[in-house]
């Protein structure tokens, strides 16, 4: 019974430890549009403390589709509050294929392809309001090559100058080429569901800090916008609800969860006393 004791205590006050610093824990909120038609897309910023990073994940999560671009994401435009950001250090396409060629080129650096800027008019992206951040692999009229990521001249896409067209842009997993548009060498490698973009030296993070989360579909502003919602596909039409808790508390529930089953066993032993 002792040793259910020390166990309860140490469970307690670890609970309590982690709930104490949450306040600087590393914290992850996603933001999902959709279902709508075919069309879903999940948008996931990381934060980890450690490395001072805040990981920015776009996955195209739509159905099958064929031809053109109006199932694949051209962009993602957000607002920060509190917070900025400058051109990320790393961005990484999770596989990259040609459709021209049928070559899987794999996981693979997007950074000469994908344009990033900052303190945007939304008048300029179809939006309301101002200081919007971009993340785009088309140009829409509005980035050039001066806001390439990387080096506009090391283009993986070729066929013109980055940002441009449709190369490059996220493709859903089930995306089927049809004909000459999708087969045509410009218009290709396309990225297939995820990209990841990683900004650096970010000193503290919150979770309400991202908001105005739009999703850029096709290679015109006029194509299909899709908001982004607090919350998880789980949830249906416009995520899970709220805003995820902080990593290390979900840990603190484990060991709520610990502790209570600890207090069963000690109550279960008081009766067979």
């Amino acid at each position: 019974m002792r040793g259910l004791r020390f166990i309860s205590g140490a469970a307690m006050a670890a609970v309590l430890s982690i709930f104490v610093s949450s306040s600087r824990a590393d914290t992850v909120v996603q933001f999902t549009a959709g279902p709508i038609g075919n069309l879903q897309a999940l948008a996931t910023f990381d934060y980890n403390s450690g490395s001072q990073t805040l990981t920015l994940t776009i996955e195209n999560l739509g159905g099958s589709g064929s031809g053109g671009s109006s199932n694949m994401i051209g962009a993602l435009f957000f607002k920060t509050s509190g917070l900025t950001l400058v051109k990320p250090g790393s961005a990484i396409g999770a596989d990259v294929y040609d459709f021209h060629t049928n070559q899987d080129l794999g996981s693979m650096s997007i950074a000469n392809d994908w344009a990033f800027a900052s303190n945007l008019s939304g008048g300029d992206l179809g939006l309301s309001g101002s200081g919007f951040y971009a993340l785009s692999g088309v140009g829409y009229n509005v980035f050039g090559p001066g806001d390439i990521i990387g080096n506009p001249n090391l283009s993986t896409a070729g066929g013109g100058t980055p940002p441009d067209g449709q190369a490059m842009i996220i493709a859903p997993a089930a995306f089927v080429p049809n004909g000459g548009d999708t087969n045509a060498g410009s218009n290709n490698p396309l990225i297939v569901k995820t990209a990841t973009f990683t900004f650096s030296n970010i000193t503290s993070f919150d979770a309400h800090t991202i908001s105005n989360v739009t999703f850029q579909y096709g290679t015109q502003l006029s194509d299909t916008k899709l908001t982004g919602n607090p919350g998880n596909p789980g949830g249906g039409n416009g995520g899970g609800g709220g805003l995820p808790l902080p990593k290390t508390a979900w840990a603190g529930i484990g060991l709520l969860g610990i502790l209570a089953v600890g207090r069963t066993l000690q109550g279960r032993r008081r009766q067979a006393v």
